[in-house]
């Protein structure tokens, strides 16, 4: 009786970038890989919002560029910067929907995940007060 192999519960890119590369330990170490996608958020057709992440057992180039390739290729990311140096991942994405498929597809490839709290945007600097103007009087 011939057995059956194992189905994956790992979407397709997710399993692409497992069989195209993954950490080969002795690569040489970069500090960060950025992967442009072509989709409508790339495009400006939609909105996009940015959402970082926390990336644990990343170890080499191969480990960084796998990462990029696997989340560039999710539809509805737009830019996937991910740095070595710092365990850090920042995408724009589409929704906060594909956001969790950018998590679980990283998941997917055996590392450590964890939302890192959005950044706010700078608050305008208020113009000072202008002093009120001398009397004269001493």
């Amino acid at each position: 009786m011939a057995r059956t192999p194992p189905r994956s519960s790992l979407p397709a890119f997710a399993l692409a970038a497992l069989m195209l590369g993954g950490c080969s330990g002795d690569a040489a170490e970069t500090t960060a890989a950025t992967a442009p996608a072509t989709t409508p958020a790339a495009t400006g057709t939609s909105e996009t919002i940015s959402l970082a992440w926390s990336v644990g057992g990343l170890h080499c180039d191969g480990c960084v560029q796998g990462v990029t390739r696997t989340v560039a290729a999710i539809p509805g990311v737009s830019q996937c910067e991910v740095s070595l140096e710092e365990g850090r991942m920042v995408v724009a994405v589409d929704s906060e929907a594909t956001g969790i498929k950018v998590a679980d597809a990283v998941r997917g490839m055996n590392y450590t995940v964890a939302r890192l709290p959005d950044v706010a945007p700078a608050a305008p600097a208020t113009p000072a007060t202008p002093a009120a103007p001398a009397t004269g009087e001493g």
